[in-house]
């Protein structure tokens, strides 16, 4: 994908090749207003205990600079990376930050692919998990984490497999329901 966004909370993807860090809101607003029409890829690192806020304001930028998207009058679309869920879009989110939850709901329409990832899958909002085409679980250890997974993958005995699972090996669900195990490239 040529347009990209990672909001990274841990600072895990600043090793990533070609991405621009963001250092503020104002430098990842300033960066997208000059590249949006060309391809980008860009980190954002919220500040600590800012993340539900910061994924709500970087949601709603983005959502605004895809409305082109939305009435047809491009086609280009952005993905949109959100790591460590978990943390920026909780069970107990904030109404008034809800711009990620909208972007789960209705990015499609303005052609924002999402990907989120989270460590405890039971603890991100219900909102995300219930909005998915495509599940990868590597194996968790909470029960309430498993059960989350295989409710969000939507097929009965998942829960098992993600428990047997090998190490660096993962179950993952398809666009058409298929379940299958991924072993480490």
């Amino acid at each position: 994908m040529d347009r990209v966004i990672v909001f990274d909370p841990e600072e895990q993807f600043d090793d990533l090749k070609g991405f621009y860090r963001a250092v503020d809101l104002a430098d990842f607003l300033r960066v997208l207003e000059d590249c949006w029409d060309g391809n980008f890829r860009l980190i954002y690192v919220p500040q600590e205990m800012h993340e539900e806020a910061e994924l709500h304001q970087v949601s709603r930028i983005v959502q605004a600079l895809q409305e082109p998207y939305k009435l047809g009058e491009n086609e280009r679309k952005v993905m949109f990376v959100v790591d460590e869920a978990q943390d920026s879009f909780g069970l107990h989110v904030k109404p008034k930050h809800s711009g990620f939850g909208r972007i789960m709901s209705k990015g499609g329409k303005r052609g924002i692919d999402v990907v989120y990832l989270a460590q405890r899958p039971a603890e991100v909002s219900p909102r995300a998990r219930g909005n998915l085409d495509r599940v990868a679980s590597f194996a968790l250890s909470f029960s309430n984490d498993i059960e989350a997974a295989e409710r969000a993958m939507q097929v009965q005995g998942a829960g098992q497999m993600i428990q047997e699972l090998e190490r660096f090996h993962h179950v993952y669900r398809d666009e058409n329901g298929e379940l299958r195990i991924i072993p480490p490239t």
